[in-house]
């Protein structure tokens, strides 16, 4: 028997042929590519937020390349044109020092000596030179014609060479490296007497105040025997600082000039900025205080309480440095991002010498996220103090 099929039924076969998808399989089709769409996107957004933390940290990295570079440049110039000028942990009497460290202390808003001997803060530090283009005529080398065994006594030179009324000096014994600042208030050459033709350099009061302020030091037990080195320092020196502005966000490195014996009463017509974004700056130093030849450093935090580092470990105490200079000065900066980042939680400021770490919520209790850091460490060797 033979089927036929009419032209209708072939235009109805035709027609169900060219329809296309169904409404269930178009709802498939697109939330198969929904399902896609968001995966990409999520996959997109994961390299992205990878992609910003890496610019973020190296951001971080090249600002505190270029700030470690110029403290590196500041402190290896510490010294140069002073004669003797010492490093000391805290400051004191002197207003004038090659380098001070100010450990746990805040020099814009801290006097130094309020500073605490303990807590969780940055470190400052201060260094003085005078102008590395200024040459080597800066410095004047003149010898003790007599013994000095306290401030009171006279202070006389053979000659005064190109020493002047109100320059400031600095008086150094190389066999017991003791050193003290002064100012030379007056010259006089004598006239009579066995010291007849000799000069005497007074240093009391008088000056314009600087004579008040360098004039008192304390004095080294033994004195200064005759032939101690006594050096004019440069008439353009001037104290440097360095200290962490935390009033503002992000805080910031800061930097300032003055040879007031409190840095923090005295910023002039302010600061300059050396660098954003600097969260903290740690300070050890260290001495060959056994002259062995090494710098030695513990391993553990109770062997480094009593090795040749100062400030390495909460808890320090100071080396016995006697004659031996400070040979060594770590610089440990933090720099961290600007505004947190929302999608990653936990982050912490590390532990850097004696200060402890500490977490973002507890640190910065009200921010959403975290922040990106980079820390960067260098050991510095001064080449000018003694």
């Amino acid at each position: 028997m033979m089927t036929t099929t009419s032209k209708h039924d072939r235009a109805r076969a035709r027609t169900r042929g060219e329809q296309g998808v169904t409404l269930v399989e178009l709802m498939v089709a697109i939330l198969l590519a929904a399902i896609l769409s968001a995966g990409l996107f999520y996959f997109m957004s994961a390299q992205s937020a990878v992609y910003q933390g890496q610019m973020k940290q190296s951001r971080a990295q090249l600002n505190l390349a270029t700030t470690l570079e110029f403290l590196q440049r500041e402190i290896r110039h510490a010294g140069y044109g002073l004669g003797c000028a010492q490093p000391v942990v805290k400051a004191g009497a002197q207003p004038l020092s090659a380098l001070t460290v100010y450990n746990n202390c805040n020099l814009l808003t801290t006097n130094p000596s309020a500073c605490p001997t303990a807590g969780d803060k940055a470190d400052s530090f201060s260094v003085t030179h005078a102008d590395v283009t200024a040459g080597a005529s800066t410095v004047t080398a003149l010898a003790l014609a007599q013994a000095m065994s306290s401030p009171t006594d006279e202070l006389l030179v053979a000659q005064k060479g190109s020493l002047q009324a109100c320059d400031r000096i600095s008086l150094w014994s190389p066999d017991s490296n003791a050193c003290v600042l002064l100012v030379a208030t007056a010259l006089t050459q004598l006239t009579t007497g066995a010291q007849s033709g000799k000069w005497k350099l007074d240093h009391g009061a008088g000056c314009s105040g600087s004579g008040d302020a360098y004039n008192n030091p304390a004095w080294p037990s033994g004195g200064f025997g005759t032939g101690a080195i006594v050096s004019r320092i440069a008439p353009s020196t001037v104290a440097r600082h360095f200290a962490v502005d935390t009033s503002v966000t992000p805080p910031r490195l800061v930097t300032w000039t003055t040879n007031n014996a409190n840095p923090s009463a005295d910023r002039g017509s302010g600061f300059e900025v050396v660098a954003d974004d600097i969260e903290d700056m740690q300070i050890a130093w260290a001495c060959d205080a056994n002259g062995d030849g090494v710098i030695s450093e513990g391993a553990s935090d109770t062997d480094k309480r009593s090795d040749e580092w100062a400030a390495n470990v909460a808890g320090d105490s100071a080396p016995s440095c006697g004659i031996h200079p400070v040979s060594s000065v770590r610089v440990t900066l933090v720099a961290r991002s600007a505004s947190p980042d929302p999608q990653f939680n936990g982050g912490r400021r590390p532990a850097a010498e004696d200060r402890p770490g500490a977490a973002d919520k507890t640190a910065y209790p009200n921010i959403v996220g975290t922040y990106t850091r980079a820390v960067i460490v260098s050991t510095v060797q001064p080449r000018n103090v003694r």
